[in-house]
């Protein structure tokens, strides 16, 4: 039995109003949907009847989030979808997106597409949409933790590492709180700013976020004791390891960005992170390679050169170390 279960009325209690449909896929960020829904809930508060929304599914019924509560909802409306009036679909995913896919939802969907609807996808959302080939020639963002595989699996899709992205008819963020900037971004420009403002206000936000913004915060803001060379040095890492081919290390490159010699560097993450620089940067093409191996088909030898190895035997090696298991292990248990 779910915790929880929310009325699939919601704001489509009302008959009047811009219709948003909301599809949440089992498994999917409760946070990252009811962030979406919230703005439209306060928008009606401000200018009655502006929106409706309703929750829907591939067969109706309750939807279990990843927490384990539930969302009710109706089944998939029925073609045409002009006499609905329906402006948006927003698809919302979590941990397992190919869990939501069937040829059914991926037929439905280019149908409402077809006839004008703009379609979103909320944190995994975004796989969804391009597993169902909807996204291509587009830009389109998913959470941080899936975007090494989403770039990998979607070369026909433009994937940035932005917080959201509004592309013509194609809405996509990377879930989270991501999702409210993302609704108030799409307000004021269909509804102007003054409204969003207000419903940021509502929110007790001291800012609507610029789409452009990092999903991840700053390194000094996730490491113990910063320093502003430091952050510089694992921003640079970063950017790195997350390249199509991640490069070999560049301590003099690396130095000369902080405004520090080598020595200082290694001496800098000595005494505020722990270890070397180059085990920092190993760790960093690690957990990228983790994430391409559990979300990704990826054979191992090109994962091994996507994420900076010489070799399938040097990537096994360092991975059996930082891991436990070996890579071939690591796939067959995800």
């Amino acid at each position: 039995m779910p915790l929880n279960q929310f009325d699939s009325a919601g704001g489509g209690a009302s008959h009047t109003g811009e219709p948003v449909w909301f599809l949440p896929g089992k498994g999917f960020s409760m946070l990252g949907l009811l962030a979406a829904v919230e703005p439209l809930r306060v928008a009606n508060q401000i200018r009655p009847g502006l929106f409706r929304w309703e929750f829907i599914s591939e067969s109706g019924g309750p939807v279990e989030a990843s927490n384990g509560m539930a969302i009710m909802t109706v089944p998939f409306p029925e073609p045409p979808f002009r006499r609905y009036g329906v402006k948006s679909v927003f698809v919302c995913a979590g941990f397992e997106p190919e869990r939501v896919l069937s040829s059914t939802l991926c037929s439905w969907l280019s149908a409402a597409a077809a006839t004008g609807a703009t379609l979103g996808g909320i944190d995994t959302g975004s796989v969804v949409l391009a597993r169902c080939g909807l996204l291509r020639g587009y830009r389109a963002t998913v959470h941080w933790e899936n975007l090494s595989a989403f770039r990998e699996d979607f070369l026909g899709v433009r994937a940035t590492e932005n917080i959201y992205e509004i592309d013509r008819d194609r809405v996509t963020c990377s879930g989270a709180t991501a999702s409210l900037d993302m609704m108030l971004g799409l307000m004021g420009r269909t509804h102007g700013h003054e409204l969003s403002r207000a419903i940021s206000e509502q929110f007790v936000m001291d800012r609507i976020r610029d789409p452009m913004e990092s999903q991840r915060t700053a390194p000094a803001h996730r490491l113990a004791a910063p320093t502003p060379a430091l952050s510089r040095a694992v921003e640079r890492m970063e950017r790195a390891a997350s390249m199509e081919v991640a490069p070999p290390l560049d301590m003099d490159g690396l130095a000369a960005e902080c405004g520090l010699s080598v020595r200082q560097v290694q001496r800098l993450f000595s005494e505020k992170v722990g270890e070397t620089p180059s085990r920092y940067y190993l760790d960093l093409r690690l957990e990228r390679a983790r994430r391409l191996l559990r979300q990704t088909d990826m054979r191992i030898t090109d994962i091994a050169v996507a994420c900076g190895f010489s070799g399938q035997a040097h990537f096994s090696r360092a991975y059996r170390s930082r891991f436990g298991i070996p890579p071939r292990n690591e796939r067959a248990a995800s």
